[in-house]
């Protein structure tokens, strides 16, 4: 029988206020940082039979899913953390050596599990059967749309692109001219689409495109800037076979390391480079999906790679693997330029 290590804070327990790093917020004087207090909900740690080397998350309507790179499956928990179901796919739809596995909340509750190196996607039920699978190549960032159509996103190219549900590109996505960007400028990107406007996060540059269905696409810029990063490429000879090679420049900075789109604001785990030293993924910064209108930051209260947000409730994997649930208690104190420090809740 599977052990669940779930940890949940009851209202009646006694609370330990740790204060977060007001050096780190004061360090960056762009943002506004909003008060409140994060409350542990529960977790999943590594180990618990249930995450095992987990790459990716996605929350559908009723389930939060994740990739196990380590034993390349397919997990669904509940929202409350609990095992509903594991998918190990047969040996026809045998995941990548490489196990660079993005997923996706489908719109009927079930999970799209993009599988670009191995040349398909595998879309899941809500109760963990497969359902179909389309061909997907050259990135591993999608977004399914309601129709069963998705966009994808490309290393090579900054431009998204649109395909059918049969995995047949239909149109790219027309980019405005403010979005100036180098010939060898790395494109990939996290997506979202909600109400059929498409929301491009570029992983490797400060900015963000909010695209609707009709009209033309915005053009954002983050509150924290951040250049386009750029690719080198190289031909090595392999096999007696010359390969084209690209790799990001070492002194690259990353962008945005997570997207989630819920009740019309964008949120962004940003690699803060203005923040405490040794310190990433912790910063999470919020704008209005209906302008890209800059609203706020929230700083979580563990370093995460990825993050599912639902209301006031907020899913991540971290870097220890672990699947942490966390609640957002705002305060009635102003939002602060200097980083007036917020707190987090813990169960004794």
């Amino acid at each position: 029988m599977t052990r669940l290590h779930l940890r949940v804070t009851p209202l009646a327990l006694a609370c330990v206020f740790l204060a977060q790093t007001a050096r780190a917020q004061a360090a960056d004087t762009g943002r506004v940082w909003e008060q409140g207090s994060w409350r542990g909900m529960g977790d999943v740690p590594a180990g618990a039979h249930i995450l095992d080397h987990p790459l990716s998350l996605a929350l559908g309507r009723n389930a939060i899913y994740v990739f196990n790179a380590g034993s390349a499956t397919v997990v669904a928990l509940g929202l409350d953390g609990r095992l509903l179901w594991r998918y190990s796919p047969p040996d026809s739809l045998r995941f990548g050596a490489d196990r660079v596995v993005s997923l996706a909340a489908g719109f009927d509750g079930g999970v799209w599990v993009a599988d670009p190196n191995s040349g398909r996607c595998t879309i899941l039920s809500p109760l963990g059967n497969v359902e179909r699978v389309v061909p997907m190549r050259d990135g591993r960032h999608f977004a399914p749309r309601s129709d069963g159509s998705f966009w994808q996103s490309r290393y090579l190219a900054i431009q998204p692109m649109l395909f059918d549900a049969n995995g047949h590109r239909v149109r790219t996505l027309r980019l405005p001219a403010s979005l100036a960007a180098p010939p060898n400028a790395v494109g990939d990107a996290l997506l979202a689409v909600t109400a059929d406007t498409l929301v491009v996060a570029y992983s490797m540059a400060g900015r963000f495109l909010i695209a609707p269905p009709h009209g033309a696409a915005r053009d954002v810029r983050a509150i924290e800037p951040r250049a386009f990063a750029t690719f080198a490429q190289s031909d090595v000879t392999v096999a007696g076979r010359a390969v084209h090679t690209f790799k990001t420049h070492a002194n690259e900075l990353p962008a945005t390391l997570g997207l989630a789109v819920d009740s019309g604001v964008i949120y962004a785990l940003y690699f803060n480079a203005r923040g405490a030293t040794g310190d990433p993924g912790r910063t999470v910064d919020m704008y209005r999906t209906a302008s890209g209108r800059y609203v706020g930051s929230r700083r979580l209260p563990m370093s995460a790679t990825h993050i599912a947000i639902r209301g006031d409730v907020t899913y991540a994997l971290t870097g220890e693997g672990d699947l942490r649930i966390w609640r957002w208690v705002p305060s009635p104190t102003p939002p602060s330029h200097s980083g007036g420090p917020a707190t987090v809740s813990r169960s004794l």
